[in-house]
């Protein structure tokens, strides 16, 4: 409503094409995001902090995460690191949890947003979601980490562990009373310090589960996320910054995986069945799978389609200005070929 404001962009998810008469701005919108993320463009990949390209045979992988950082560190993935030893792989996520001050073991789930973020209603259904985890990881016997592969049993219970970024010393304090007030041991809710993007993002590949927050949703933080290989459980609302996530979801070919959910009992519910039940931790690896390959192919992190679209809208909306009359208020799609639309 601002007169300042003349345009806003925006995609279908972002805001429905039916509220057009709600803004007074000419509303531009985006065939697939409105966030046009450059991390595949760049050199920042989350599993290096070089910038220069590193050959495949000078460094075996001893992961799965590493393997696919290779892989999309070299290109196109098509040359393949050697399958390595379980155990190694389960050796090295573990000692990287370790250097990050992380269990080695169990469910981690991130929240890498500002603190200002989170609203109490969500801040609930996370506790009570990581109490019956807890209680699941306590009575389970059946050796099951956070690959959802299969071991021996634990010497000792596993437990989940919420990952944030540091924040305000204020936010610091209220979210521990809050979390203390949950019953939730204050060693499960740690702070992350905030340190480059290049290292960001590979600390946060080690996550295995990432939510968001309805009333302001993540935005570039979430691309992140998301290029890190980490699925985000989100719930949007009738806000713009409340339906961010979801457009970056339907860009990255997850809107119907079961990550977006329509209110607090389905987000508590599916937070839940992802954390404790025995085969969340499969369905948790599929998802990851899933967006890894679509980091590859998915149009969120495909800036070229995303710059070939918004200099399409660039050309509409200077069209429409020297041949409209100039207070006309007009909203602008480019359009494409289903070819080009497929992700």
């Amino acid at each position: 409503g601002s007169c300042s404001m003349v345009c806003f962009k925006r995609n279908i998810l972002f805001s429905c094409v039916t509220a057009c008469f709600r803004f007074s701005e000419k509303l531009l919108y985006m065939p697939e995001c409105f966030l046009g993320p450059s991390h595949r463009m760049s050199q920042i990949f989350w599993g290096r902090t070089d910038p220069a390209p590193t050959p495949v045979k000078q460094h075996p992988q001893t992961d799965l995460r590493s393997q696919i950082d290779l892989m999309i560190s070299s290109g196109a993935g098509s040359v393949a690191p050697p399958e390595p030893a379980l155990e190694n792989a389960l050796e090295t996520i573990e000692t990287r949890r370790r250097q990050e001050g992380l269990p080695e073991k169990g469910p981690v789930i991130c929240f890498f947003n500002q603190h200002f973020k989170i609203d109490p209603t969500t801040f609930s259904v996370w506790m009570k979601a990581l109490e019956r985890a807890d209680d699941f990881l306590a009575n389970y016997t059946g050796g099951s980490n956070s690959t959802g592969a299969a071991h021996e049993a634990p010497t000792a219970p596993l437990h989940t562990t919420l990952w944030m970024l540091h924040g305000t010393p204020v936010s610091r304090r209220n979210l521990r009373r809050e979390f203390a007030q949950a019953g939730r041991p204050p060693e499960r809710l740690l702070m992350a310090p905030r340190v480059r993007l290049a290292i960001h993002m590979r600390r946060a590949s080690l996550c295995d589960l990432g939510v968001d927050s309805p009333e302001y949703n993540s935005g570039a933080t979430g691309a992140d996320t998301l290029f890190s290989g980490v699925p985000i459980v989100h719930l949007p609302s009738n806000k713009a910054v409340g339906r961010m996530m979801s457009a970056m979801l339907s860009a990255s070919r997850l809107a119907n995986t079961g990550l977006l959910v329509r209110n607090h009992e389905e987000y508590h519910d599916t937070l839940v069945a992802l954390l404790a039940h025995r085969a969340g931790a499969r369905r948790i690896n599929r998802l990851r799978r899933l967006l890894l390959r679509s980091i590859l192919r998915a149009p969120l992190f495909d800036v070229a389609r995303w710059t070939a679209d918004f200099d399409s809208l660039m050309r509409i909306l200077w069209d429409g200005f020297v041949t409209s009359e100039p207070n006309r208020v007009f909203h602008s799609i480019p359009v494409r070929s289903r070819a080009v639309m497929g992700g």
